[in-house]
Parts: C-alpha cells; structure tokens; sequence
C-alpha cells in the first residue's frame, strides 16, 4: 500500500468499473473504492469513501508506464513497463487469485528503456510502446498481442468505433460493445506465443510520448527527436511532420480527430493537425505541467483539457474548438 510520501506517477481507471483504480510509483496497487473502511490497508478519500487495496505487484518493482487492456473479454488485463528495462502482460483473477500473474514477458534484442505504453482503443489486440534511443533501434514498436500463430480475425472484434481508455477521467459510463474470445481463451494465448512487432518506425530516435488517435484505428501520434509526428501503421512513412519542442504528453482529443494537445515544460498547446505548421492555442503555466488529458464528454460548445502540475490538477474550458466537419 502506498503512502502519503510516496511519489505516484500516475493513476489509471478501469475502463470497465467505475469504482476501481490503479495507482503505481515504487509499486502498482490495484483499488477498489467504497464507502467504508474495511482493513488497515484502506485508504481515506474522503468523508464518504475509502480505497480499499486490492492486490498489489510487488515491493520495489517501480513500474514506469502501465496501460489498462480496454478489451471486454477481460477486465484485468494491463501491460506493464518495469525499470529494468522488461515488458509484460500481467492479470489478476478477482475469483481465484491473490496476486497478478505475469502472462507474458516481452523480449528485446538491445535492452532499453520503455517510457511509454498504449493499447490500440479500436483494434484491442494492438499495443504500442515508445523507447529510449539505443543505437540504431526503433523507437515506436507496434506488437499484436495475438501473437504470431495463425488467429481469425473474426475472433476479434476490429470495429472503428472508439473505446476511450483515457487516464485520469473515469468514464465507465460510456457504453460499448463487442464480440470477443473469452479470457480464458485469450491468455491461453499469450502463454503459448510469443510478440513479434508488427510495425516499426523511428530509427535511432528517442520517444517522448505516444497515443493512438481514437477516431482513427490505424493512426499513432507520437513525439520523437524534436518532432511531431502522425504514422499509418499501414504505412511505412509518418502521414505528417513538424518540428517542435512541444513534444511530450500527446493527447488526442476523444470528440474531434482534428484536434490534440502537447506540451513542453510549463506551456501546453493544442493542434488543428489539419494545419500543422504551428499551434492553433497556448497555455502558459506558472509551474512546470506533468500530464494534460481530454475529457472524453463535451457539451458542444466547449472542449474540455486537464492540466496537471505538481499537486494541481484543474480543468480548462476551450471554445475555439477545430471544426470536425469542415
């Protein structure tokens, strides 16, 4: 369980419940909330509920990025980045299980840093990872969780319809659909193969963030070298190009395909990438910024943004939106 000294890196919500999280810094802690405490290993929110852990990875593993699987077929599946440079695919089992379970670990050929993970909101079965630059390496990886043994695409549900995994905003509500293989179906698989990439980009670059845009399936927006970039994983060159120092924290805004937001130290922007010459807004902070997300729920008139500092969080009302129909 963390403390109130611990230095948390980030906080993902279930895409699934709305009243489960997972915390990690020095660990990865998964909690469910309630309304009372019922052990010493609760944690008070508030006056009306406490969050209650669950499970937990283990002492000192010091996840570096963690990203919740967004797939139905199984609500506890999450890719992790570790700091000793592994990848892996953990699970828990709420019925039987009083730990997470490593399904699969990630193998690389150059040991190397992953700074940033990011499940496919479309094609579930996608993960992209971002890296370190070591030699003459990628950068951005793209792997099919399938694996490399023949698989029907019919046992998956591949449809473009967004399924917004988005951080920090806890959107359970949002209602979806698919017709997947069941769990147990789907991690006898990723026991038995193993994860060849099946796209590769950036060559002897560093990755600075990445993100999927969410109203285009094949589409991945990352920030390397000094550069923004937008790739067709179907394709073997980046769609568009711009050279900026606004290149960490992307974030594709769930409502508009058009639009996303970047930043570099205290100052956030937000992109028409229909004009991606130069931002289309900028945000001056008085503090350096840690983290800016969409709300995945507009109310037509404005766009919402949340910018994180350094025990500050708020949210920003943009109306200069980007017009998706034009």
């Amino acid at each position: 369980m963390f403390s109130r000294n611990e230095n948390l890196k980030d906080l993902v919500w279930s895409p699934f419940k709305e009243d489960e999280f997972i915390a990690y810094g020095s660990d990865l802690w998964l909690y469910k909330i309630k309304n009372s405490s019922s052990s010493e290993k609760s944690i008070k929110l508030n006056d009306e509920s406490f969050a209650e852990l669950v499970v937990n990875y283990g002492k000192n593993s010091n996840p570096k990025q963690v990203s919740w699987y967004c797939g139905k077929e199984n609500n506890y599946l999450y890719s992790i980045s570790l700091s000793n440079h592994k990848i892996q695919l953990i699970s828990y089992n709420p019925e039987n299980s009083l730990n997470f379970e490593i399904n699969k670990e990630f193998s690389f050929k150059q040991t190397r840093q992953c700074t940033q993970l990011t499940w496919n909101p479309c094609q579930k079965n996608l993960l992209a990872g971002g890296f370190d630059k070591i030699r003459n390496e990628h950068s951005i990886l793209v792997w099919d969780v399938r694996g490399n043994i023949p698989s029907p695409t019919a046992l998956f549900d591949l449809n473009t319809e967004s399924v917004i995994n988005c951080i920090n905003f806890n959107q359970n509500k949002i209602s979806y659909s698919n017709k997947m293989i069941n769990s147990n179906m789907v991690m006898g698989d990723y026991k038995q193969t193993s994860f060849k990439a099946v796209y590769e980009t950036g060559n002897a670059e560093t990755c600075n963030s990445l993100a999927w845009n969410p109203n285009q399936e094949n589409q991945l927006f990352a920030g390397v070298n000094g550069k923004l970039k937008v790739f067709d994983i179907k394709s073997s060159r980046a769609l568009l190009s711009v050279t900026s120092k606004y290149v960490h924290g992307i974030a594709v805004d769930y409502n508009n395909q058009y639009q996303m937001a970047s930043y570099f130290d205290n100052q956030a922007v937000i992109w028409d990438i229909r004009m991606f010459n130069a931002p289309i807004h900028k945000i001056d902070e008085p503090d350096h910024i840690e983290k800016i997300q969409w709300c995945p729920k507009n109310n037509h008139k404005y766009h919402m943004v949340e910018i994180l500092r350094p025990n500050l969080s708020y949210l920003l009302s943009l109306k200069l939106t980007v017009n998706p129909n034009s």
